[in-house]
């Protein structure tokens, strides 16, 4: 296999992950942070560690990320008798839901880990 080859598959294979987690969609996102800054300004009485706001932020998009792959995992069966999701997802129908499952603990470890990092 050509490298080439090997970083197109790498590249498919990341939008589909990140269409899975909705990084394509970062309102969801930005719903989230702004509440955690304004918190994060407020207990600082200011501008905020450096490492705190990494954390914070790293935590947001992580749990949100994981979020929206639980939820379109826990709602496949579904999602295909309500009209506005009957169709799925690009990424739920490219992916195995194995591995989707195994993406989702990976998410949720990221998050866990990103919030003891301040520990």
């Amino acid at each position: 296999m050509q490298a080439s080859t090997t970083s197109t598959i790498l590249y498919k294979k990341a939008v589909l992950y990140a269409q899975l987690i909705r990084l394509d969609k970062p309102v969801g996102i930005l719903l989230l942070l702004w509440p955690t800054l304004i918190a994060l300004w407020i207990a600082a009485k200011g501008w905020p560690d450096p490492l705190v706001l990494f954390v914070f932020i790293m935590g947001v998009i992580l749990m949100r990320s994981a979020g929206c792959a639980i939820n379109d995992y826990a709602d496949r069966h579904v999602d295909s008798k309500v009209e506005r999701t009957k169709k799925p997802t690009i990424s739920l129908r490219k992916n195995k839901q194995k591995r989707d499952s195994v993406r989702i603990c990976r998410s949720q470890r990221n998050s866990l880990l990103s919030g003891s990092a301040n520990e």
